[in-house]
């Protein structure tokens, strides 16, 4: 479980943060619904996110269930924009597994082939 939580850590901070995140406190995965998703609830987030973002409507809410383990989660797409050149949208992500809630808004932008959350 130790590992799963650090590879989930290193994760987010990879994706979601960028600068100096070594100050940055992880409690908060114990309550998260993250700390519980299962190798094929990341697949399915991360499909369903790729596509969303790639080729949704602004409005429009993408969702994902994975009936082994009742993981689910949903993206709704609020707006597209452009930052610097690059394509971004704002998003509502919202995940849950185990009885447990999560997400908030971010806004992505994407480079090359990745989306990136932007600062």
């Amino acid at each position: 479980m130790l590992t799963r939580i650090l590879t989930i850590s290193a994760l987010l901070t990879t994706v979601l943060f960028s600068g100096n995140v070594s100050a940055l406190n992880f409690g908060w995965l114990d309550t998260s619904p993250l700390r519980y998703f299962a190798d094929s609830d990341w697949v399915l987030l991360r499909s369903t996110m790729q596509k969303a973002l790639d080729s949704g409507t602004d409005g429009d809410t993408a969702k994902w269930h994975n009936p082994d383990t009742e993981a689910a989660g949903s993206i709704k797409l609020i707006n597209s924009y452009q930052e610097e050149g690059k394509h971004c949208r704002k998003v509502e992500i919202a995940n849950s597994a185990r009885g447990l809630h999560g997400g908030g808004i971010f806004r992505l932008c994407k480079i090359g082939d990745t989306w990136k959350v932007a600062p």
